[in-house]
C-alpha cells in the first residue's frame, strides 16, 4: 500500500491520506508547503470612539500576515474613499502590526474629512512594495481639535456704548466652529472672554453663553464689561476679545479658544444709566416774569425736566401750564446749559439732533393752558393732551422729609414752589445719604406722597417710602400727580 502524506503548515498539523493499497511496502509523499499569502486580520472591533481624555492610549492596531517575505519595510495607508485614489499614508513600518495613538490618529480622521463627533468610514491597506493587502474599513467618530473663529467684526472695530436705549444690541460677534458640520452632533457653549491687552486674559469678564455661532450683547451688557475692566466713562479704549467654546461629555470637559481680536469701547456712566430731558421754550415761563419772552429759550435757567417712568426708561411725562399760538414753542435738552443733544419735531415726527444729524423744529401746544406732555424716544412718539386741574390743591409748602435728608423724620426740608407753575416743587444741590424720604404738604403728615421707587416715578404709584443712595440731588415734585424725579449730580 501506497501512503501519501501532504504538509498543509509547518506550524500545525500533518495531514495523512492514504490513497490505495496495491501491497504491502510503504512509501511516504511530502507535498510542499502551501504559504499564506500577504493579507490582513480582520480586526474584531472596528467602530473606533477616539477620547480626547485619553490622547496617549491606543486608537487602533493594524495586523498582517505576509509568508512570502521574510523582511519588509511596509506602508500603512488610509482613505476616505473606498478607491484610495487620494491615500493618506500613516506611517511605515518593518513590524507586521502597526498602532497608532488616539492623538496620533485624531487628525488624520478629521484631516480626512470627518465632522467631529459625527461616525467616519475609513479604510486602511497596507502595501510590502510590490503587493497591497485588502482594505479595512473602520468607523470612526474623532473629536475636534481646531479652535472656534471669530468671522466678524474686524480687529479695530469700534463701538460707542450709549445709555439712549440700553437694551439695543450694541455688537454682534460671529464665529465659525471648522470641524463641525450643520447637524447639531453634540452641543457647544461659546462664550465671549473680554480682557485688557497685553494680559494675556489672566482676568476675563464673560458675556452671555450661546450654543449658536453668533451672539448679540446690548449696550447695558457691554457697558457693564468695559466698567468692570476698569475703562473710564465717556473715554474710548482698547480690550481684547476672544471666543470660549466648551462641550461637555462622558470623556470631561472639552475647552477651546479662539485667536482673539482687539476693538475699542467707549462706555457710559452707569452709576446713573438714566438720561433726562429738561424744557426750554418761550411756551414755558422760565422766567417767572408772567411774560412770554425770548429769555426763556436761556439753556440754563433751572430748566424743569420731565418725570421719567420707572418701568420704560424712554418714557417720560409732565403735566403743567403752556403758552400755545403762534411763534411759541419749546423743545427738550438732555443737559442744561448745552443745546446738544435736543429733541423736536422734524417733518412732523419726533426727532433728535443726534439722528438728524442738525437741529429739529419746536413743539408746541395749540392753546394756553395745562397739559399732559408724554413722550418715548425711542418710538419717537409725543402727545400733548390738555389736563383739567379744576379741583387741584394749590399748597403753601411742600417738604422733603426722611432719614436720608438732613433732618430726618422729625423735620422737613422745604422746597421751593416753581413761579411760572404752582404746582411744580424743586431744590437743587439737597445732599442726601443712604435713606428714603417722602414728600409732604403744610409739614404734616395729613397729605404725604410716596412711591417705593428710586430716582423717578409718575406718581400715583403708592404711598411706600422712596429710597435713596448717598448723593447730592437736584429734586422736582409736581403735587398734581406725586410724580417726582431726583437727578444726582455726579460731576459736582
Amino acid at each position: 500500500m501506497k501512503k501519501i502524506v501532504k504538509l498543509l503548515s509547518p506550524l500545525t498539523l500533518l495531514l495523512l491520506l492514504f490513497v490505495g493499497c496495491e501491497d504491502d511496502d510503504t512509501d511516504l509523499e511530502v507535498i510542499p508547503l502551501q504559504e499564506v499569502g500577504f493579507e490582513l486580520i480582520v480586526p474584531t472591533i472596528t467602530n473606533i470612539n477616539l477620547n480626547f481624555a485619553l490622547p496617549n492610549n491606543p486608537a487602533f492596531t493594524l495586523s498582517w500576515n505576509d509568508a512570502a517575505a521574510s523582511s519588509a519595510t511596509y506602508t500603512v495607508e488610509a482613505s476616505a474613499e473606498e478607491t484610495f485614489a487620494s491615500p493618506i499614508t500613516l506611517g511605515t513600518t518593518q513590524n507586521r502590526t502597526f498602532t497608532m495613538t488616539v492623538a496620533e490618529f485624531n487628525p488624520v480622521v478629521i484631516g480626512a474629512g470627518a465632522e467631529a463627533f459625527s461616525p467616519f468610514i475609513l479604510h486602511m491597506r497596507v502595501s510590502n512594495g510590490s503587493e497591497t493587502t485588502e482594505t479595512v474599513s473602520y468607523s470612526v467618530s474623532a473629536f475636534t481639535e481646531n479652535p472656534p473663529e471669530i468671522s466678524g467684526p474686524d480687529s479695530g472695530t469700534s463701538v460707542v456704548l450709549s445709555d439712549f436705549d440700553p437694551t439695543a444690541i450694541a455688537l454682534t460677534m460671529e464665529f465659525d466652529d471648522p470641524d463641525f458640520g450643520d447637524e447639531d452632533v453634540v452641543s457647544v457653549e461659546y462664550t465671549l472672554e473680554f480682557a485688557m491687552p497685553g494680559t494675556n486674559f489672566e482676568e476675563v469678564f464673560l458675556s452671555t453663553t450661546t450654543n449658536e455661532q453668533s451672539l448679540s450683547l446690548t449696550h447695558e451688557e457691554i457697558n457693564d464689561i468695559a466698567l468692570g475692566l476698569g475703562l473710564t466713562p465717556e473715554e474710548a479704549a482698547d480690550v481684547e476679545v476672544r471666543l470660549r467654546a466648551v462641550i461637555e461629555s462622558e470623556s470631561g470637559t472639552l475647552e477651546r479658544f479662539s485667536e482673539a481680536i482687539t476693538i475699542s469701547l467707549t462706555p457710559y456712566d452707569a452709576t446713573y444709566p438714566f438720561r433726562d430731558l429738561f424744557f426750554v421754550g418761550n411756551a414755558i415761563d422760565l422766567n417767572g416774569n408772567g411774560e412770554v419772552d425770548n429769555g426763556d429759550w436761556n439753556n440754563d435757567l433751572n430748566n424743569p425736566p420731565l418725570v421719567r417712568d420707572p418701568s420704560n426708561a424712554n418714557r417720560y411725562l409732565y403735566k403743567g401750564p403752556f403758552s400755545g399760538g403762534s411763534g411759541e414753542g419749546f423743545k427738550l435738552l438732555e443737559i442744561k446749559g448745552s443745546w446738544q443733544p435736543q429733541w423736536g419735531l422734524f417733518e412732523g415726527n419726533f426727532a433728535s439732533s443726534e439722528d438728524l444729524g442738525f437741529d429739529p423744529g419746536t413743539l408746541s401746544v395749540p392753546a394756553n393752558g395745562y397739559y399732559e406732555i408724554e413722550l418715548d424716544i425711542v418710538n419717537a412718539t409725543y402727545t400733548a393732551t390738555p389736563y383739567d386741574i379744576s379741583g387741584a390743591t394749590t399748597y403753601t409748602t411742600i417738604g422733603l422729609i426722611g432719614s436720608a435728608t438732613p433732618g430726618g423724620w422729625d423735620v422737613d426740608t422745604d422746597m421751593t414752589q416753581s413761579a411760572f407753575n404752582p404746582h411744580l416743587w424743586f431744590i437743587n444741590d439737597i445732599a442726601l445719604v443712604d435713606g428714603e424720604i417722602k414728600f409732604r404738604a403744610d409739614d404734616d403728615w395729613a397729605v404725604n406722597w410716596g412711591g417705593g421707587v428710586e430716582y423717578s416715578s409718575l406718581g400715583d404709584t403708592g404711598n411706600d417710602n422712596i429710597p435713596v443712595t448717598a448723593e447730592t440731588y437736584d429734586v422736582w415734585f409736581n403735587d398734581l400727580d406725586g410724580s417726582y424725579i431726583l437727578i444726582p449730580n455726579l460731576n459736582d
